[in-house]
């Protein structure tokens, strides 16, 4: 080894012993600085949460079309079996509370503990409620000594668990709320705003979670200290008290007024023209007089009205079919505002810019332009999938190993192992011109990186890139002492590769091997300690975790090849000229980036996905831009986002899909 090796190789050596040094002084300072969060940063932490939450939120209520609420009056539930409300906590909730959602907002931050359940039938508006509430109490009205209100679903929360409920508010905070991490909030703001009691968690959906999981939540409960507001159906709540065996202790229970005829005609008309035409004067005749039953029936709930409006007034449609026997039949009935909701959506929402003109879309615009009976076939297939498995949430991480057999998985991989190893044989025997004996095993191990990583994605978890130091000198020990073996590797790797070429003599590849692996051992590193998983750090959207993730894999791809290449061509380039570096640097860039970098990336639930995507579209069940049709249904307002998962914006909708006749 001549000289110039040696001083690479000690150069080498010293910069490893400075960077273990530097880990070290930061791993003592991290434990001597770790502290929890001030007063300061805890009210830094809850205005921040709270303008999180209310942009969030205030967008997603136009997405549902809550602009125009139904006047869906509320009343206390005198049923001490449920809840003993009316002789403990000093609580004074009226006995009526009307339909003025901003007064029962105040009416409930007057109770001495902030505990209420929402109770009632399907399509009454519990959900809509909660919604409302929330932006009630996050909105520009808001007294400042109120909690943050954090709209989850239940079926997040494994009651099993230790911790209870606040154990699972502190996770799902730090999970979905990426802002609470922020510098100036201090290392624990998720952990102070809960303790501190400054969260009111809305709780939805415990009617749709399984009999002995909302028994399991009813227990939690009761033993807890927390405040909640929680929805649930009468029945399924009464069901799980009764199983309990004692009723929620200091708790308002409240449930709607039925919706009387009058109430009905009167929120049609007023969304009518004054003279609105025979058939609108037919139909609104027949609810006051019942008929038809069906018809009258749907009108008596919020759902129903709701659908109507969307369905026919906002569309100006002729409302002559409901006036017949399609109003006496309430399935199909049913049926057919559901699928006209989706069709008049599709409609009215076509894909745009801006209206300011800048470049970029709304959150309430789609991004793509989707044929409306294509796009009721794909809700269909979702909705099957989801209701076959007893699940209301879309894991979009998960949808290959729910929608794939295990043959098809490997398929999926091999098909794209094909592709990427051709990518890799092509540039090894045009860029790089060498003889199949090289060729041919380039191609291959460019491919099975590949392979390996998307098999592992079927059952990992999503990713996402973090630069922040604070409490990660633990991670860069690991990785730093991994990439030490890794360095030696990879030296040896390209002093062959060198070799194989042809124009490098044995002095040549050597420091070829030891600058390129100086150069590929810190990108290997980097792309290794940057990835963290979603349970930390997750994005609020499902959108943003996978394309989070997506990054990830880009990243680890990149940074290696670019590196190596550049090393590798420069060092080979002053040697033996511009054309053997550039032959040597393409190779280098090529081996760095598809045969190693995939084989860096830890959470590869992008690739997976991305395989089953393109398994599913080739099968005709959906198109191949999976996650963009599933973003376009969220702001289409077909889906709604619950932290990184979707759900349908409501079950009766995935119940309508998933029939099997709709199927």
């Amino acid at each position: 080894m001549d000289q110039k090796a040696t001083v690479t190789d000690t150069l080498g050596l010293v910069l490893a012993a400075t960077a273990s040094a530097a880990l070290i002084v930061r791993r003592i300072r991290s434990r001597l600085d770790r502290g929890v969060t001030n007063h300061d940063q805890e009210e830094s932490a809850k205005q921040t949460l709270v303008g999180v939450v209310w942009r969030e939120w205030s967008d997603e209520s136009v997405i549902r079309s809550l602009d125009y609420p139904i006047p869906v009056a509320w009343r206390l539930v005198k049923d001490r079996r449920l809840a003993d409300h009316r002789h403990l906590g000093g609580i004074k909730f009226p006995d009526d509370a009307g339909d003025d959602v901003s007064a029962l907002a105040r009416d409930f931050m007057k109770l001495d503990t902030w505990r209420l359940v929402v109770t009632g039938d399907p399509g009454t508006g519990k959900s809509t409620l909660a919604m409302r509430l929330l932006l009630e109490l996050s909105g520009k009205k808001r007294d400042p000594a109120w909690p943050v209100p954090v709209l989850l679903s239940l079926s997040g929360w494994d009651t099993t668990q230790k911790g209870g409920l606040r154990a699972w508010l502190i996770k799902t905070l730090e999970r979905d709320y990426q802002a609470l991490w922020a510098t100036g909030l201090g290392t624990g703001a998720a952990d102070t705003l809960v303790t501190g009691g400054h969260i009111l968690p809305i709780l939805d959906g415990l009617d749709e979670l399984p009999a002995p999981v909302r028994a399991g939540v009813i227990s939690a409960l009761e033993t807890s200290t927390e405040q909640f507001v929680l929805t649930s159906r009468l029945q399924e709540l009464r069901q799980a008290i009764t199983e309990l065996g004692r009723p929620l202790p200091c708790t308002a229970v409240i449930a709607p007024k039925p919706l009387t005829r009058t109430i009905a005609e009167t929120y049609l008309r007023d969304r009518l023209p004054p003279e609105p035409g025979p058939h609108w004067e037919k139909l609104l005749s027949g609810l006051r007089t019942g008929k038809p039953a069906a018809l009258s029936q749907m009108a008596g709930t919020p759902l129903g009205l709701w659908l109507l409006n969307a369905v026919y007034i906002r569309t100006g449609a002729d409302p002559a079919p409901l006036t017949g026997e399609l109003g006496r039949q309430h399935a199909e009935l049913e049926a057919h505002l559901w699928d006209g909701y989706i069709r008049a959506h599709l409609a009215a929402r076509p894909p745009r810019g801006r209206a300011d003109g800048r470049s970029g879309l709304s959150r309430l615009q789609p991004r793509h332009e989707w044929d409306p009976e294509r796009t009721l076939d794909y809700l269909r297939r979702l909705a099957g999938t989801l209701s076959a498995r007893d699940t209301r949430d879309l894991v979009w991480w998960r949808l290959g190993m729910q929608v794939l057999s295990e043959k098809e998985r490997r398929r999926a991989g091999l098909r794209i192992w094909g592709w990427i190893g051709l990518l890799g044989g092509l540039v090894a025997a045009v860029g790089g011109q060498l003889p199949s004996v090289v060729t041919i095993p380039m191609a291959f191990a460019s491919g099975a990186g590949t392979w390996i990583a998307i098999q592992k994605g079927f059952t990992d978890r999503p990713g996402r890139v973090s630069l922040r130091m604070r409490s990660r000198g633990k991670d860069l020990t690991r990785v730093f002492s991994v990439t030490l073996l890794a360095r030696i590797v990879l030296a040896v790797l390209f002093v062959v590769g060198a070799v194989l070429v042809g124009d490098a003599g044995p002095g040549l590849a050597v420091r070829i091997g030891l600058w390129s692996s100086l150069g590929i051992v810190p990108a290997f590193l980097f792309v290794a300690w940057v990835q963290q998983p979603t349970s930390t750090t997750a994005p609020i959207t499902p959108y943003e975790t996978w394309r989070a993730s997506r990054i990830i894999v880009i990243l680890c791809v990149a940074v290696p090849g670019v590196v190596a290449g550049l090393i590798a061509g420069l060092v080979a380039g002053t040697a033996n000229g511009a054309g053997f570096g550039i032959k040597l640097g393409l190779l280098s860039g090529v081996a760095g980036g598809l045969s190693f970098g995939f084989t860096m990336v830890q959470y590869a639930a992008w690739l997976a996905f991305a395989a089953t995507a393109w398994r599913l579209a080739e099968r005709g069940d959906y198109p191949h831009n999976l996650m963009g049709f599933l973003d376009d249904a969220h702001r289409l307002g077909f889906l709604r986002v619950v932290g990184p998962v979707y759900q349908f914006r409501h079950a009766g909708l995935q119940d309508h899909l998933a029939r099997p006749e709709r199927l």
